[in-house]
């Protein structure tokens, strides 16, 4: 059977990302994305000391970049999330007690949540983006915030803060200022949407 334009403008396309709500996300879309974990140490990027920016920026394109030997000719999406807080970057928690740490140094604060998306196909960048996010982390208790630990213990370790927006709803934590959700959820790709779209 002959090919649609529309069966075929996502083809060929790879996820850099070992991320579970980026490989749910991509999937919403792109049914037969590939995916396969980046080899990037996030940490000595993180240590480098770059603006927020900068940082998730190269991040992004550094995940891409770390699985291109094995997808030549594959467009590979990479993308990383950093939050940022009273000037501090912050990581996702090693263990209960850094996670404790993480939230209640965010409560009562405005944090800034900084998205990147880098594309690249071969040698050449395909596309690239970076979005930032305001949010308010409401004034808690600690045992509200090992409560909320305790429940979503999958979502707090995989998370730059500890805490995901998804469960907002349930938990209130966090007041959106400013920001979409994409940029929230630290996955920004409507536009790369459209782009490979319109190739």
């Amino acid at each position: 059977m002959k090919k649609t334009k529309e069966s075929t403008i996502y083809q060929d396309i790879v996820l850099a990302s070992s991320s579970s709500t980026r490989q749910k996300y991509i999937k919403k879309f792109i049914p037969n994305c590939e995916i396969c974990h980046h080899k990037v140490k996030e940490q000595e990027i993180k240590r480098k000391q770059l603006s927020p920016r900068i940082c998730a920026s190269l991040l992004a394109k550094e995940k891409a970049l770390s699985i291109k030997n094995l997808f030549p000719k594959h467009k590979i999406i990479g993308s990383d999330q950093i939050l940022v807080c009273r000037d501090k970057i912050f990581s996702k928690p090693r263990n209960e007690e850094q996670a404790i740490r993480n939230l209640m140094l965010l409560q009562n604060n405005v944090h800034v949540l900084v998205s990147a998306v880098s594309v690249i196909c071969g040698d050449k960048i395909f596309y690239e983006t970076v979005k930032k996010a305001k949010l308010f982390f409401r004034s808690t208790t600690e045992s509200e915030i090992k409560k909320y630990i305790q429940e979503n213990k999958t979502a707090v370790f995989s998370s730059v803060g500890s805490y995901r927006i998804e469960d907002n709803k349930k938990y209130n934590l966090v007041e959106i200022l400013s920001g979409d959700n994409e940029t929230i959820i630290g996955f920004p790709i409507k536009n790369l949407l459209e782009k490979f779209k319109n190739e």
